[in-house]
């Protein structure tokens, strides 16, 4: 096959997806919803109007309004602002935890599947030992015991989020590895290291994507509930679910917005990652396609 004939496939593979992509409406909502709040985050000192951690005492537990578009909190600060910045926050945290956790658990699943035996069997032990216990169980134990902070609720959700992703890519890899490519490969004395990186790796990663995605929305969850309980992110940094915590004492009293609006940012985000997650799998999963 020569190299015009392999750009050419590649290319028609690419307007093949992309058309399965466009035509999953609900897919392209949760695209669009995903750009948009990162354009948020990267944007957050150009669209906030005030810094976020700017007291007012002239304007406390101000309702919304053309100054405060959410309100103020219980020490005037402009929650526009700050739900702003904590976008920042939660997509920072969000992406260091999946892209190691991904590339973590992606290695660990491709050899353990690649070689098998008793390493295999080892590894895989110690990922269910990890997996009977919720994810977010462990992360609040580990929080705990070395404190709150970003650094720590980040080592924290890594060390419990990997082992998904190593089950799938292990169990992938076991496929692969017995398919007749491959066995031609290993016959003819191709390199484990060719046959892992130029053969079973390309053809892992598509359904590790869409798992990583999907996962994505659980780490956004995961920091905003450690933090309403204390142990994840700290003030005076401005998070999602810190702001919810520090507001959640005035919600009798009648100050809706200052649960509403973080609420609603932290919905609308998994919600998008939820979405785009369901259209990448459509996309490299046919089978599971609806």
């Amino acid at each position: 096959m020569t190299r015009d004939t392999r750009i050419q496939i590649d290319k028609s593979k690419q307007s093949h997806r992309k058309k399965i992509f466009l035509s999953n409406k609900l897919s392209v909502v949760g695209a669009t919803i995903v750009f948009v709040f990162i354009l948020i985050a990267i944007l957050g000192p150009l669209l906030a109007p005030i810094p976020p951690d700017e007291i007012n005492y002239h304007s406390i537990l101000n309702s919304p309004s053309r100054a405060h578009y959410f309100g103020t909190d219980r020490y005037g600060r402009d929650l526009f602002s700050r739900v702003i910045y904590g976008a920042r926050t939660s997509l920072s945290i969000g992406f260091i935890v999946v892209i190691f956790s991904t590339l973590l658990g992606l290695a660990i699943g491709t050899v353990s599947g690649y070689l098998g035996g008793n390493i295999d069997n080892f590894i895989m032990r110690f990922v269910d030992l990890l997996m009977a216990f919720p994810s977010v169980i462990v992360a609040m134990v580990l929080a705990t015991i070395m404190g709150g902070g970003i650094k720590t609720l980040i080592i924290a959700m890594l060390v419990s989020s990997w082992t998904g992703t190593a089950r799938i890519a292990r169990g992938e890899t076991l496929s692969l590895k017995q398919s007749g490519y491959v066995t031609a490969t290993r016959g003819i004395g191709g390199k484990w290291s060719y046959i892992l990186f130029y053969h079973i790796l390309p053809n892992v990663l598509p359904p590790v994507l869409v798992s990583s995605t999907l996962s994505f929305g659980n780490v956004i969850l995961n920091t905003a509930g450690l933090s309403f309980i204390g142990i994840g992110v700290q003030p005076p940094i401005s998070e999602w679910g810190l702001i919810i915590s520090e507001g959640r004492q005035y919600i009798v009293s009648g100050q809706w917005w200052l649960v509403f609006f973080p609420g609603l940012a932290i919905m609308l985000t998994v919600m998008g990652l939820n979405l785009l997650g369901d259209g990448l799998r459509d996309i490299f999963d046919p089978r599971q396609r609806r």
